[in-house]
């Protein structure tokens, strides 16, 4: 069996190399001369001598420039009725977190925080307790934050009490 490999095998490289060889081009490229030049000639094209059509319409009136609405007296009149909670809103958020790390808590849950709060005078809207990411070293704040909604008009009470704003 091994006999008849070996020549099958170099019959076969045989014909893949004549398939893969080098071939000649049965038709010679032309040479450059004066009769026949290498380069493709250049062309000029003349522009057009006639008048090109206008994008006007001659044959309607033209149209009428729109006005915006309210200029016209078939529009009424918009003013803007104020809302009784204008943005940025009668509410400020701030935030003051549970303690220090490596130290002891400020607020020991979010009862106490509101309850200092409201023992100053300070109205609490709505408040919880977040996480928040943080350093972790000894006197960083602690990730626990008390997020408390007041209003405006108490926030530079609060924030002489240590709590800082919350820009949402």
């Amino acid at each position: 069996m091994r006999k008849l490999e070996l020549p099958l095998l170099l019959l076969l490289s045989f014909v893949v190399l004549a398939a893969c060889g080098n071939r000649t081009d049965e038709s010679p490229t032309a040479e450059a001369t004066e009769e026949n030049p290498t380069s493709a000639p250049t062309l000029t094209l003349d522009a057009p001598t006639e008048e090109l059509p206008t994008l006007q319409s001659t044959a309607y009136p033209p149209l009428p420039t729109p006005t915006p609405p309210g200029v016209d007296a078939g529009y009424p009149v918009f003013t803007p009725v104020p809302t009784s909670d204008p943005y940025p809103g009668g509410l400020a958020t701030i935030v003051h977190p549970m303690g220090l790390q490596c130290e002891d808590v400020v607020y020991p849950d979010l009862s106490a925080a509101i309850s200092s709060l409201e023992e100053d005078g300070i109205a609490v809207v709505a408040a919880e307790e977040i996480g928040l990411e943080v350093c972790a070293a000894c006197g960083c704040a602690t990730s626990e934050h008390f997020r408390v909604q007041i209003y405006a008009e108490d926030l530079a009470r609060a924030l002489e009490l240590g709590w800082q704003r919350l820009f949402e």
